[in-house]
């Protein structure tokens, strides 16, 4: 996994975690501190569980579609496997499926195909496009040989737009060093294409 960037604030989700893990860690002292019979001392600081908050935070909580109702949490969650087609500038259409693995702060997006494999290293998210939900990714473009490793073959880029919480429509298109390819893709959440 990666981190993507985004273009919703985090800045507020930081400050509250910091200042719960403050008064954790407070907490945590004055309770150690009074135990009787405590020989041993064992120090809590709040940079420990802040980074344990935010782990917890980052894996799990914003997920929670309260926090989105709330407004607190601006992230999609496109989590999942998707499934759909992609069609070529040559008129060609294949099928293919979209595995995202998604945290609060890190992205990994898996696309393959019959011919093809393409894996993320770089993702950014825009959440205020008029459009909807825009993801643009830069990926690894393999071709998958038989059984042996996948050959990398050139880099892909693209353009995803979500306009419905489980549809994404978009386009993509290749570096031109290797050779040059581009097309539309469509996607469906879950759905496998028959």
């Amino acid at each position: 996994m990666h981190e993507y960037g985004i273009d919703a604030k985090r800045t507020k989700i930081f400050f509250y975690l910091s200042l719960f893990a403050i008064l954790c860690a407070s907490a945590a002292s004055h309770l150690l501190h009074d135990l009787p019979f405590a020989t041993i001392t064992i120090p809590v600081t709040s940079f420990t569980i802040f980074l344990l908050l935010l782990r917890i935070f980052s894996s799990v909580l914003w997920k929670r579609k309260r926090w989105h109702t709330l407004g607190i949490v601006k992230t999609p969650n496109l989590a999942g496997v998707w499934h759909g087609s992609y069609t070529t500038s040559t008129q060609q259409t294949h099928q293919l499926t979209l595995e995202v693995s998604q945290t609060w702060t890190k992205i990994k997006l898996t696309l393959t195909s019959e011919q093809y494999l393409a894996v993320s290293y770089m993702a950014a998210m825009k959440t205020t496009d008029p459009l909807g939900v825009k993801l643009i990714v830069h990926a690894h473009l393999f071709e998958q040989v038989t059984e042996q490793m996948p050959k990398k073959c050139n880099t892909i880029v693209f353009e995803l737009v979500q306009t419905k919480p489980n549809t994404l429509y978009g386009r993509f298109y290749t570096a031109p060093h290797a050779f040059s390819a581009f097309g539309t893709l469509a996607l469906k959440k879950g759905e496998s294409a028959s």
